[in-house]
C-alpha cells in the first residue's frame, strides 16, 4: 500500500509525457533529422503513435490533435480544411479505426507513411527521468517499463493484485481472485482492440499475477489462465517481439494443452520469423491433441504444401534453372506470404532480370523485419545482378553485420561484388591509359572481361551480364576483333532489346567488317521502332548512311575503272615510238574523225633552238598566243599529247579521290 502513492505520481508524470510528446531538450539527433516530426500544437517531438494529415502531411500528437479537432476543422500548421468531402477519398478501415474524429482526413503516421515513421523511431533521445540512458526514440517506451526510477503500471492493477486470496485454500478468496483477473482481462481486451498494446499488456500482467496465487482446479479456470498468457503473447507479437510471444504461448499450452487459439498464434509467430519446420511440428501436435478441429488440419495441409514448394524453388535455384524457379516462386506467392517464400521468389526474379520486382519483395520483408539478414542479402544480390555495384556493396555489408550465424550466404555474394568492382576499376584504368603498351593493356582487359563472363554465379539473363558483354564488345572493337564484338553485342541485345550501347557496338563493328548495308538496315529499323528520339541512334544512322553512300560510289568507280581497262574490239592501238607519231589502223569513230579534222586545221608550230647564252642573239621562235583559238602554239602539242595518251585512273586514285570528297 505504501508503494501506491509514489506510483500514482510517477504514472501521472509518464502519462503527461505521453500526452504532450517529448521535450526538445532531450533530443540528441541533428535538427535536420527531427524538425519534420515536431508537433505544432505542443511544440514537442510528436508521440510515437502520431497522426498525420492526409492533404498536407503534417504530423501531430494523437492526444493534441484530438483536442484541437474538437474546436477546429483546420490544420494547425497550414490552416487547410481537414474535413473529408462526400466525393473525396475515404480513409481505409485500418486508418478509420484510429482516427480520433470522424469525418476528418487524418491517418496514423505508421500506416500512412511507414518510411517516415521508421525515420522518426531512429531519432536519438535521452531519458528525461534517468541520466544514463540514450537510445532510439522507438525504444523509449520499452525503456520506461524497465527504468530504475519508473514502473509504468496502473495503480488500479496493483490494488486488484493486492486483493488476492486471503488464504491459499479459501474458496471465497479464489473466487475473488478469479473475478479480479477477469476484470483485468476485459480491460486489457478493450485496450488491445484500440491498438494500445502496452497498456493491454499491463492489465494482462496484473491478471497473470493474481492467478499465480490461485489453484486452478477446474478446466474453466485453466482455460482462463491460458487465455491470459495467450493474449499477453499477442501483444508481444503485435510489437514484433516474437521471442517473448512464444514464451507466453508455451505457458498457455502447458496450462491447457487443448487450447486451439494458442496453437494457431504460436504457428503464426513461428512462421513470421521463418521457422517453418517448427511451425509444422506445432500444428502436428495441435492436430494430435485436437483431432476434431478442421481449421488446424487445413493449416497443417497448407504448411506442408508451402514447405514442399519452398524446397522445390530452392532446388531450382541451386541447379540454376531460373525460369522454373521463378514459376515455382510465383505459385508460392499465391498461397503464402511467408518470409522464406517471398525471399526465394525475389531471388528467382532477380536471376531472370526482374530487378525491381525482386527489390520490392525484399522491401516487403524488411518493412516487418528491418535487420533480416537474408532479406538484406537477397536485396544486395538483386542490386548486384542489376549492375548497381556500389549500392549492392553497401547493402551486403549491412547483411554481414546482422548475419551472425552465417546462414544467408551473404559472404559469398559480397566477395563476388567486390571482385566485379575491382576488375571493372582495373579494366577502365587500362582502357583509358594512353601509354605505348595500350594494345597490350586492351588484351588484358579483354581477358578480364572474359573471366567475369565465365563466372557461374552471375545468371545469364541479368543486366550485369548484359553490361559485361557490352564492355567486352567495346574492347574487342578497339582491338579490331569485329566478329567477337558483334557476337557480344548480339548477346547483350538478347538480354536487353533496347540497349543503345549494344546496338552502337554492333553497328560500328558491322561497318568495320565491311557489312555496311546490314548496319544501315539495323539502325533504320531501330530508328523507326523506338529510337526516333535518341540522338545517339540518329548520329549512328547518319554515319552508317554516309558509309553506305561511299560504298555505292566506290562500286560505281570500280565499274568505271573496269570499263576503261577493257580494250575496244574494233580498235587496235600501237605504241608510238619515241619522237614518232601514233597511228590508228582501225576505222575511226566519228569522234576521232572530228578530232583529226580539227588537228589538220591547226597551224603546226616550228621548232626553234634556244639561243646560246652570251651571244646576244635574238630569239626568233614564235610567241604562243593564248587568246587565239585557232593557233595555240606550244600549247597545242601538249593538248595533243593529252588527247592521245590520256592515262587511265587506277583504283587507288579513285579511292583517294572519294576520300577527298
Amino acid at each position: 500500500v505504501g508503494l501506491i502513492s509514489p506510483l500514482i505520481r510517477v504514472t501521472t508524470l509518464v502519462l503527461h509525457w505521453r500526452k504532450m510528446g517529448l521535450a526538445i531538450e532531450h533530443i540528441k539527433s541533428d535538427q535536420n533529422h527531427y524538425v519534420s516530426f515536431i508537433c505544432q500544437i505542443c511544440h514537442n517531438l510528436a508521440e510515437l503513435d502520431a497522426m498525420v494529415t492526409g492533404s498536407c502531411s503534417h504530423p501531430f500528437c494523437r492526444s493534441c490533435l484530438s483536442d484541437w479537432t474538437s474546436k477546429s476543422r483546420e490544420c494547425p500548421t497550414c490552416k487547410v480544411n481537414l474535413e473529408i468531402s462526400n466525393g473525396g477519398p475515404q480513409p481505409c478501415s485500418s486508418c478509420r479505426k484510429f482516427t480520433p474524429t470522424s469525418g476528418m482526413d487524418l491517418r496514423p503516421l505508421q500506416i500512412a507513411q511507414p518510411l517516415a515513421h521508421a525515420c522518426m523511431t531512429k531519432i536519438q533521445i535521452s531519458c528525461p527521468h534517468c541520466t544514463n540512458w540514450v537510445g532510439n526514440y522507438g525504444l523509449f517506451t520499452e525503456h520506461l517499463r524497465e527504468c530504475s526510477k519508473i514502473r509504468v503500471e496502473e495503480p488500479k492493477i496493483r490494488s486488484l493484485a493486492a486483493n488476492g486470496p486471503a488464504s491459499s485454500g479459501s474458496q471465497q478468496g479464489n473466487e475473488t481472485s478469479l473475478s479480479n483477473a477477469a476484470t483485468l482481462k476485459e480491460k486489457g481486451n478493450a485496450k488491445f482492440n484500440k491498438g494500445e498494446y502496452a497498456e493491454a499488456r499491463a492489465y494482462y500482467d496484473g491478471a497473470v499475477e493474481i492467478l499465480g496465487e490461485v489453484k486452478l482446479s477446474s478446466a474453466e479456470d485453466r482455460q482462463t489462465a491460458a487465455s491470459l498468457y495467450c493474449n499477453r503473447g499477442a501483444t508481444h507479437a503485435k510489437e514484433r517481439k516474437y521471442d517473448k510471444a512464444l514464451v507466453d504461448y508455451d505457458c498457455a499450452l502447458r496450462i491447457a494443452p487443448d487450447f486451439q487459439k494458442a496453437y494457431s498464434r504460436k504457428f503464426k509467430a513461428l512462421s513470421s520469423i521463418g521457422l517453418l519446420q517448427e511451425g509444422n511440428s506445432c500444428l502436428e501436435a495441435a492436430v494430435a491433441n485436437i483431432p476434431q478441429d478442421k481449421t488446424l488440419q487445413e493449416d497443417l495441409r497448407k504448411i506442408k504444401q508451402i514447405i514442399d514448394g519452398i524446397d522445390m524453388t530452392r532446388r531450382f535455384l541451386q541447379r540454376q534453372n531460373f525460369n522454373e524457379a521463378k514459376e515455382s516462386g510465383e505459385f508460392l506467392m499465391t498461397i503464402t506470404d511467408h518470409i522464406d517464400a517471398v525471399l526465394l521468389s525475389a531471388e528467382a526474379d532477380a536471376s531472370v532480370g526482374q530487378i525491381d520486382t525482386a527489390i520490392e519483395k525484399c522491401d516487403f520483408v524488411l518493412g516487418k523485419h528491418p535487420n533480416h539478414a537474408l532479406a538484406l542479402k537477397v536485396k544486395g544480390y538483386a542490386h548486384l545482378v542489376g549492375s548497381k555495384l556500389d549500392t549492392a556493396s553497401a547493402i551486403l555489408k549491412e547483411a554481414l553485420k546482422h548475419d551472425r550465424d552465417g546462414n544467408s550466404s551473404a559472404k559469398e555474394t559480397y566477395k563476388l561484388c567486390r571482385k566485379v568492382q575491382s576488375d571493372l576499376t582495373l579494366s577502365r584504368s587500362c582502357t583509358n591509359s594512353k601509354s605505348e603498351n595500350s594494345r597490350t593493356n586492351l588484351k588484358q582487359v579483354l581477358d578480364c572481361y572474359s573471366a567475369l563472363l565465365s563466372e557461374k554465379s552471375i545468371p545469364p539473363k541479368t543486366p550485369l551480364k548484359c553490361f559485361l558483354y557490352i564492355e567486352r564488345g567495346e574492347v574487342a572493337y578497339q582491338l579490331q576483333q569485329y566478329q567477337l564484338a558483334i557476337s557480344d553485342a548480339t548477346l547483350a541485345i538478347g538480354i536487353n532489346p533496347r540497349s543503345v550501347r549494344a546496338f552502337l557496338v554492333q553497328c560500328d563493328s558491322l561497318i568495320g567488317s565491311s557489312r555496311v548495308v546490314e548496319a544501315r538496315d539495323t539502325l533504320r529499323k531501330i530508328k523507326q521502332d523506338w529510337g526516333c528520339d535518341n540522338e545517339k541512334i540518329k548520329k549512328a544512322y547518319s554515319r552508317a548512311d554516309f558509309e553506305y553512300k561511299i560504298l555505292e560510289t566506290d562500286k560505281e568507280l570500280r565499274a568505271m575503272v573496269s570499263e576503261k581497262k577493257k580494250p575496244d574490239s574494233n580498235t587496235t592501238v600501237e605504241k608510238r615510238p619515241e619522237g614518232g607519231s601514233r597511228r590508228n589502223t582501225a576505222p575511226q569513230s566519228s569522234l576521232g574523225i572530228d578530232r583529226d579534222f580539227k588537228r589538220k586545221n591547226r597551224a603546226t608550230p616550228k621548232r626553234h633552238s634556244e639561243p646560246r647564252s652570251g651571244k646576244g642573239k635574238k630569239d626568233l621562235s614564235p610567241t604562243p598566243d593564248k587568246t587565239k583559238s585557232g593557233s595555240r602554239g606550244l600549247f597545242r602539242s601538249k593538248s595533243r599529247v593529252k588527247d592521245q595518251e590520256r592515262p587511265v585512273m587506277s583504283e587507288e586514285d579513285a579511292r583517294r579521290r572519294m576520300s577527298m570528297i
